[in-house]
């Protein structure tokens, strides 16, 4: 599975701020999300890859939404030239949105996840301009997934500022990025927590095949966790089978 940055200036997109807030609007009374946004390197691209969309451009940039994509690329209009030049576009679902509008009064400290923060543990991410729809390069995928999922984690509930859904599908979802992203935290987590096995597919004693296990959290034990941080998701996560 890959990973795809997706570039959003509203200075100049078609996506501005008032369609953002009218989207997190709409987010913010549903269960789902749905959206599409134009891939520069579509190539590869495949349904279930997962996104982050990043402001860039002004003074508060930083990751403004993330999620998978559910659809394989397909052509559309462009929505910067009139001229019958086609884009590939591709469909996603948003799990989380950071409100990063420049034209509030929210200070750039004060949201999650912003460019400042990534740029000196991902220092190969250009976190101000580029290409919208460019692969996350391999090396920085897992860890970038981590470090979304440690934010999501710690997320009490929805503001006017970060949108989500019901926090436990909040916590099952960067669950299931970490199944789909992070073969390396994932292994970890189940070979330490092995004792502590959800059973839903399989039964106590049975021989499990772990290569189909995926982990799930333990909601008892993030309420315990006074500070939390990726080190300590062997201690809220634990391997369902």
């Amino acid at each position: 599975m890959k990973g795809y940055i997706l570039r959003w200036n509203p200075n100049i997109s078609s996506w501005t701020y008032d369609r953002h807030k009218e989207f997190s609007h709409e987010f913010d009374y549903a269960e789902k999300a749905f959206m599409n946004w134009s891939i520069y390197e579509f190539e590869e691209l495949e349904k279930g890859d997962f996104f982050i969309l990043q402001k860039v451009g002004t003074e508060n940039d930083g990751i403004a939404m993330v999620g998978t994509f559910t659809s394989e690329p397909y052509t559309e209009a462009s929505w910067k030239k009139k001229d019958g030049t086609n884009l590939f576009y591709a469909d996603m679902e948003v799990n989380l949105l950071i409100n990063r509008d420049d034209r509030s009064k929210t200070k750039k400290n004060d949201l999650i996840l912003s460019a400042e923060e990534l740029s000196g543990k991902f220092s190969k991410i250009d976190w101000h301009s580029g290409h919208s729809g460019v692969l996350i390069p391999n090396e920085y995928l897992e860890n970038l997934v981590l470090e979304i999922c440690n934010q999501m984690f710690k997320l009490e509930k929805p503001t006017k500022k970060i949108i989500f859904g019901y926090r436990e599908e909040l916590f099952q979802k960067a669950c299931d990025f970490i199944n789909s992203f992070c073969p390396n935290m994932r292994d970890k987590i189940i070979e330490k927590r092995m004792d502590d096995v959800i059973y839903k597919y399989y039964s106590k004693g049975e021989v499990i095949d772990k290569s189909l296990m995926d982990i799930t959290f333990d909601s008892k034990k993030i309420e315990e966790k006074t500070f939390l941080n990726i080190s300590s998701f062997p201690e809220i996560l634990i391997p369902r089978a």
